[in-house]
């Protein structure tokens, strides 16, 4: 294939009158010289209108996009059957799981340059995929692009993939490799792997114990050092701190401000709070002071990064998190002595950057770029400087980036896997230390928490912290 044939579809959102929404998501699709509107993707986006919120439809449309340019790789021009074009489905599940950056230039899908990305951002792009087949079937009088009873599926309502006891599908991406072997054995497309189930003999979703303490240990910037300590150890999502304002790290004498009376711990507190429904906006307890949403607004101008528009570079999202008192606030359960005096001395050295700097003037955001050289000096650290930042903290060490779960949300699975086995700690109170959301009682949660809190307490007794250098 010639450079210019790749890619061959890319989407854009544009304004569009006469429809439930102001913009529209539209797939372009290039064919020769020529660039065109793709007239099923956009009658389909027009349908999408009727039910689903505007992200929603651009993330279906970004996956029939992203779908569309992975297959005029594989397929290399070649005509498939409905059989192959169903496979070729499976073939573009394995290898987003799987990731394309490290394919070597040569390989055909190295163009796509995907990193590997977690199950249920497969499960949801299968969905999204299916649906549109569905409904290409009815656009061209039920002309079938697939064989749906491969996929497993009824083609009516998608009732098995809709539902959140469907997790076997996964299961045929091995019957699609071994179906490429058989029809196209010099197919070099094909991955030998899939991302297999974590509780597979031998692979780990998430660095090794060593290689965590390895890139820790040799990250110089207290910003990226920081945040790879939080969410190794203190099991956060990188979303979730990039949130973090810089009253949300204190002394670790402010839990019982926070939380339980008893809720004590000598350990530096790094608060989660909600970033645009908390109320903890000053000083812990202030009640009648507003939220987050409305002090970005009046204070600084600015509107709080989960409410940002998808492709704007300070977007940070925000999953659901079990909070507790009415400021909405979460605590951080260090998992290691040593982890939390390595984030405390990181965290003095940011805060005397923003106190010289007077970064508060401008936002209240914890983690900034303290070394850059352009105009995001000061500034919020964006999720694209993170994840360069990893990638040059692996390859700093030797370790190969984005490869068997050697991403930076695999920190967060180790922090699972290190109160897991090595801490020994029950399913319930990894749950309490993740923030994960199923308990239904706050005074559940509290008293729960509260138990953790002993637990990890007991942990650390006795233990001389010696923080890595």
């Amino acid at each position: 294939m010639n450079q210019m044939d790749f890619p061959v579809a890319t989407e854009v959102t544009l304004p569009i009158r006469g429809n439930g929404h102001q913009f529209l998501p539209v797939l372009l699709q290039q064919v020769g010289n020529d660039v065109f509107v793709d007239r099923p993707a956009l009658l389909w986006s027009r349908e999408l209108t009727l039910a689903l919120s505007l992200p929603s439809i651009q993330q279906r449309i970004k996956t029939i996009t992203r779908f569309k340019n992975f297959y005029a790789l594989f397929s290399a021009g070649q005509s498939f059957n409905i059989e192959e074009q169903t496979h070729s489905i499976y073939a573009y599940l394995d290898w987003r799981l799987a990731g394309t950056v490290s394919l070597s230039p040569d390989r055909r899908l190295s163009k796509l340059g995907w990193r590997p990305v977690q199950k249920e951002t497969a499960r949801n792009e299968f969905r999204h995929i299916v649906e549109y087949f569905i409904f290409l079937s009815k656009y061209n009088n039920d002309s079938r692009f697939v064989q749906f009873e491969t996929l497993s599926i009824p083609s009516r309502l998608l009732k098995k993939i809709m539902s959140d006891n469907h997790d076997d599908f996964f299961k045929h991406l091995k019957f699609s490799r071994d179906y490429w072997a058989d029809h196209s054995p010099d197919n070099p497309q094909v991955p030998l792997w899939g991302r297999p189930d974590s509780g597979r003999s031998g692979y780990r979703p998430f660095p090794t114990w060593e290689e965590v303490r390895e890139i820790i240990s040799a990250e110089k910037n207290p910003i990226f050092r920081a945040v790879w300590i939080a969410a190794a150890f203190g099991s956060h999502r990188i979303s979730e701190l990039l949130n973090v304002w810089q009253i949300d790290v204190l002394p670790g004498s402010y839990r019982t401000e926070f939380f339980e009376p008893n809720m004590n711990s000598d350990m530096v507190l790094l608060l989660l709070a909600h970033p645009s429904e908390s109320t903890y906006v000053d000083q812990p307890g202030e009640k009648n002071a507003g939220t987050r949403q409305k002090a970005l607004e009046t204070r600084y101008n600015l509107t709080p990064r989960n409410l940002l528009p998808e492709r704007h570079p300070l977007r940070s999202g925000w999953k659901s998190k079990l909070f507790t008192g009415f400021q909405k606030t979460a605590n951080t359960f260090w998992l290691d002595q040593s982890a939390e005096a390595a984030f405390t001395e990181c965290a003095k050295e940011i805060k005397r950057f923003h106190l010289l700097r007077q970064t508060s003037r401008y936002h209240p955001y914890f983690f900034v770029n303290m070394y850059s050289k352009d105009d995001t000096f000061g500034e919020p650290l964006r999720m694209a400087r993170i994840q360069k930042a990893w990638v040059a903290a692996c390859k700093r060490v030797g370790v190969q980036p984005h490869v068997r779960g050697r991403n930076i949300h695999g920190l967060r699975h180790f922090a699972k896997w290190f109160a897991e086995s090595e801490l020994k700690l029950s399913q319930s109170n990894i749950q309490i230390i993740r923030g994960d959301r199923s308990i239904n009682s706050q005074n559940e949660y509290a008293r729960c928490a509260l138990s953790v809190n002993e637990v990890m307490s007991a942990n650390a007794l006795g233990k001389v912290p010696t923080p890595w250098r």
